[in-house]
């Protein structure tokens, strides 16, 4: 029942208030290594992966899943949950099937085809090389810059061997030209992430984006000329 205004609070209620039950493992103190021991462990592992593969010492691969597997037993510095939240999926299936859509280019020879097509409109290192800027722009504003290089590597491997371009160089031109994701909102993570807390809108991004990416472009075609060539 209702307590009167006036009524003294019982001892309980004195003693004790509960504000709101927090849910999960927030707050709790796992088990296992020290705090602090963890934290230097992690700070460890980074450095033991990024180590191993500078120096070639070991795959990159295989030291990942040793650090990953001593994080979570005996350190217990990340739990299994926490492992398989931060596997991003919907990334993870968007590069497998580029990796089949970039076979199917081959196999059908439809590289072979948009590489000839390619050639027909440009002569010449310069210009083949500001066409495949071109091409791999147009195409980072519908998919991601991942599916980009991989739907796109075959078609500038061809490209490469009938104009008699390094392979070094278009390949560099193609990475450079699959991260200028700038010109629409969906191009990329990031842009999607700032586009609400700094209340852009679609049209920002095409009147900022674009003059970025003509001028980053021009840059990145005649540095891997001048630099990689």
């Amino acid at each position: 029942p209702p307590e009167k205004s006036g009524a003294p609070k019982p001892e309980y209620q004195q003693a004790f208030s509960v504000m709101r039950r927090v849910p999960g493992p927030v707050g709790q103190r796992r088990k296992g290594a020290p705090r602090f021991l963890q934290r230097v462990c992690a700070v460890l592992g980074l450095a033991a992966v990024v180590g191993c593969a500078a120096l070639k010492i070991a795959p990159l691969s295989h030291v990942a899943i040793v650090v990953s597997i001593l994080s979570i037993w005996p350190l217990h510095t990340l739990t299994v949950s926490e492992c398989y939240h931060s596997v991003n999926g919907p990334v993870l299936l968007t590069v497998a099937a580029s990796f089949g859509v970039g076979s199917a280019m081959t196999n059908s020879g439809l590289a072979h085809t948009l590489a000839d097509g390619l050639l027909l409109l440009a002569h010449g290192k310069i210009p083949v090389l500001a066409a495949l800027m071109g091409v791999s722009l147009m195409l980072g504003v519908v998919v991601s810059n991942n599916t980009v290089v991989i739907m796109l590597s075959n078609l500038v491997r061809h490209v490469a061997e009938k104009e008699g371009i390094s392979i070094k160089v278009c390949i560099l031109v193609l990475i450079y030209s699959a991260n200028f994701s700038f010109a629409t909102p969906f191009s990329y993570q990031t842009n999607m992430m700032v586009m609400p807390h700094g209340k852009y809108v679609f049209t920002d991004f095409l009147r900022m984006g674009i003059p970025m990416q003509i001028f980053c472009g021009t840059l990145a075609v005649i540095l891997c000329v001048t630099m990689y060539d």
